[in-house]
């Protein structure tokens, strides 16, 4: 075998990674946009949580890509204007799918319940009346338990009298784009880039296109973009963003807080303690401002009634007929589990919901060792803690005991990132 024989294999095999990886993300984004729907429930939410969980360990376990020693070079100005065009296209294309959501999915209708609630949250903050207590303004006996970033941002639409519908989508888009700006400015403007900056443009894409009722009906873009840029700030390295991403996530939803333990876990291992302070300092403050003071200084005892709430609605759904819940469509193994448990709907749902934390606590606990050595192999926490966010959260979502389809949003994103984390590796890895 000749000297250059080795450094070939190994191009050759990285390459192979890089299009698994991009096979793997393909899939699971048909997949949450309602594609392969021929298959069982069951098979098809495992198919969904195998690509999960593949996209998170591949990454975290295969050997670290290493920087090209000619990489193709694209000038700076060309990708930034090939990339503005291209979201421009993009957003061409999914106007229209944007305004016919509106349309086919009114805010009136019974099935929606999401943005009725917010405009009572809001209602309520402005008239300076309680927020966390239960009401029937809805038809029913409801207890508002949604996180205050959830809701809080529609304080925007609300000021300027726009549909609150406009605002996830706009604010997704408008950060997608802006990511992009500046990976386009700080990073090697190469073929690398150029691939890892076009999935986190196809998932709100194909989201908006393929399943336009997310648009209609839910905040899902707007909890995604979040976890955008939670997981960009953890692409960047920068303890700050870390922070202020980790505050957005954690005061919109409950998901990120097991992951939370690995990421500290990761920064301990690579002893890189500072750098964790301000993170959790800025995480810290976000959360005393936004819900510790305004909300639970009033009243201590809302996180627990918010997070029981959640219990209830989980009931609810479980209680309505095989044929009109979301347990079977294919996204959650929740359907499965509840034709394998005896009992009424109240005592199988129960028993899901302890099965839905063991399953998040013990991926942890699974990942741990797993990112550690990642963490002390790459020499930072960062990449392996993205990684590992991802397959933890893919057993979040299978396991979740109201597997709603829109909830699949968020996993996809974090996808887009660990592929673009993936590809950039060997770059992230030289000295700045």
């Amino acid at each position: 075998m000749s000297a250059v024989d080795g450094p070939r294999r190994s191009q050759v095999r990285e390459t192979v990674l890089v299009a698994v990886l991009l096979g793997l993300f393909g899939l699971e984004l048909a997949l949450v946009t309602r594609g392969f729907s021929s298959l069982a429930p069951a098979l098809r939410a495992t198919v969904l949580l195998a690509c999960g969980l593949a996209i998170g360990l591949l990454p975290l376990v295969a050997p670290m890509l290493r920087p090209t020693p000619r990489p193709l070079a694209i000038p700076r100005a060309a990708l930034a204007a090939c990339w503005i065009g291209l979201f421009l296209l993009v957003s061409l294309h999914s106007w229209p799918a944007l305004t016919r959501a509106m349309h086919r999915y009114p805010l009136k209708s019974a099935l929606c319940d999401i943005y009725p609630q917010v405009t009572v949250n809001i209602r309520h903050l402005l008239e300076g009346g309680t927020i966390y207590q239960e009401h029937s303004e809805l038809n029913r006996r409801v207890f508002p338990g949604w996180l205050p970033l959830y809701w809080l941002p529609f304080l925007v639409t609300t000021a300027i009298g726009a549909d609150h519908r406009w605002l996830p989508p706009v604010v997704l888009g408008a950060l997608v784009l802006w990511l992009g700006l500046v990976d386009i400015r700080r990073r090697p403007p190469g073929l690398p880039l150029a691939i890892a900056m076009v999935p986190p443009l196809l998932v709100p894409w194909a989201i908006v296109v393929r399943q336009p009722v997310v648009a209609g009906w839910s905040v899902e873009l707007l909890i995604g973009a979040y976890y955008l840029l939670l997981t960009w700030a953890l692409r960047e390295k920068s303890p700050i963003l870390l922070g202020i991403g980790l505050g957005l996530c954690l005061l919109s939803r409950y998901a990120l807080a097991p992951w939370t333990l690995l990421l500290a876990l990761g920064f301990g291992a690579t002893g890189r303690l500072r750098q964790l302070l301000r993170a959790a300092g800025v995480t810290a403050a976000m959360l005393l401002v936004f819900y510790g003071l305004p909300f639970l200084a009033r009243d201590p005892g809302i996180l627990v009634r918010s997070y029981l709430s959640y219990g209830k609605g989980f009931e609810r759904e479980w209680a309505r007929p095989a044929s009109d819940n979301h347990l079977y469509e294919g996204y959650g193994l929740a359907g499965w589990a509840s034709d394998h448990i005896r009992g009424d709907s109240a005592r199988r749902c129960h028993k899901v919901q302890q099965l839905h934390l063991v399953t998040s606590l013990v991926v942890c606990a699974l990942l741990a060792p797993l990112l550690v050595r990642a963490a002390r192999r790459a020499g930072d926490p960062y990449a392996p803690a993205l990684y590992a966010l991802k397959a933890a959260l893919a057993v979040f979502y299978a396991f979740i005991p109201v597997p709603y389809p829109r909830l699949w949003v968020v996993p996809a994103i974090v996808s887009s990132q660990v592929v673009a984390a993936f590809v950039l590796s060997p770059q992230d890895r030289r000295p700045k």
